[in-house]
């Protein structure tokens, strides 16, 4: 899966309502804003990622001191994908939700428009 901006303000949003505003508010900005948003959630998204590893990198030390898991030179490489892999599942599973959410609410509207 490929994470865009819109995955990504899907993933921060609190429900799909919001995170459908949240998309439409972007998609609506001009150019000059909208490229400085894009670069506040790009940001942020890359200080999610790096707490992220952090603190996989803790777990990970605690399995090798626990003898859970075996320390190689490839291990901080090991960390980051296995950090990437999580990160991509999230905004996969809250990606589906949101897409579900907004299906659902256009349904229903125009259920309610053919009832009127």
């Amino acid at each position: 899966m490929q994470i865009t901006t819109e995955s990504i303000l899907k993933l921060i949003a609190i429900d799909s309502t919001s995170a459908n505003k949240l998309i439409s508010d972007f998609q609506a900005l001009d150019i000059d804003k909208k490229f400085l948003a894009e670069r506040v959630i790009w940001d942020a998204y890359d200080e999610l990622f790096n707490i992220r590893v952090e603190v996989n990198l803790q777990k990970a030390f605690e399995d090798v001191k626990n003898g859970k898991r075996e320390l190689s030179n490839n291990f901080y490489k090991e960390i980051k994908e296995e950090t990437e892999n999580e990160l991509e599942k999230e905004f996969l599973n809250k990606s589906t939700n949101t897409d579900l959410a907004a299906v659902r609410e256009k349904l229903e509207k125009v259920i309610q428009q053919q009832g009127n």
